[in-house]
């Protein structure tokens, strides 16, 4: 750091002279000063916020565990929620460091995820919990951690319909399964089904104005 007595400012510069005056500039010591500002990272922004999903993510786990103890004893429900649950802080956690590609991520991850469900389902004699329960809780997650990261980040308008778009798709899996009546208990997909309606409705009177915008202007309407 430098001072410049004439003009009475201290300057973080390696250069010789003022750059306001050109007087020469004299070192000065500054022990622990930074020349540039302090940033806090998205954690530390959003410390508060971070704290409640993680007690809702613990909560979450907890009662699925009591209600399988209690009403479902020969299923692996709490197991999936909690496979659910683990999954959603990964995704949430690589969406929030690799943001420009999260829609594509996300996207990967689902589609991964629920074939290696069905897989395991069939190999261990099918019982359908691959479609009642994991890709309804795994389309659930990605969708969470996509309207989480929509709502906290600063995404731009046109990047910001292809979340849209990705969650939609994400709502549709489930609904499928209900139109075709293929699972063998309709909770999981409607929660998913409907959740997903609810964000999608959320993110759009967010900002109504800026999306019918660009809806306009990329299908020349």
């Amino acid at each position: 750091m430098k001072h410049c007595d004439k003009c009475h400012l201290d300057v973080a510069t390696k250069e010789e002279f003022c750059p306001l005056c050109q007087s020469n500039l004299i070192d000065i010591e500054m022990p622990g000063a930074e020349v540039f500002p302090y940033v806090p990272t998205i954690y530390k922004k959003y410390h508060k916020f971070f704290k409640f999903l993680y007690f809702i993510c613990a909560s979450v786990t907890v009662i699925s565990v009591l209600i399988n103890i209690l009403l479902l004893p020969q299923s692996r429900f709490s197991f999936l929620v909690f496979l659910g649950v683990v999954c959603f802080l990964l995704i949430l956690k690589i969406a929030l460091t690799y943001y420009d590609n999260m829609p594509r991520i996300t996207f990967l991850y689902v589609l991964v995820l629920s074939l290696l469900s069905i897989l395991w389902d069939t190999i261990t004699g099918y019982r359908g919990w691959s479609l009642s329960f994991a890709i309804p809780i795994i389309c659930l997650v990605g969708s969470t951690e996509m309207a989480i990261v929509v709502t906290i980040m600063n995404i731009y308008i046109s990047e910001y319909l292809i979340y849209y778009l990705v969650i939609g798709i994400l709502g549709l899996i489930p609904l499928l399964f209900l139109l075709f009546s293929i699972v063998s208990t309709d909770i999981p997909s409607l929660i998913c089904v409907f959740f997903n309606t609810l964000v999608l409705l959320g993110l759009f009177f967010l900002q109504k104005e800026q999306v019918l915008t660009e809806i306009k202007r990329r299908f020349h309407v």
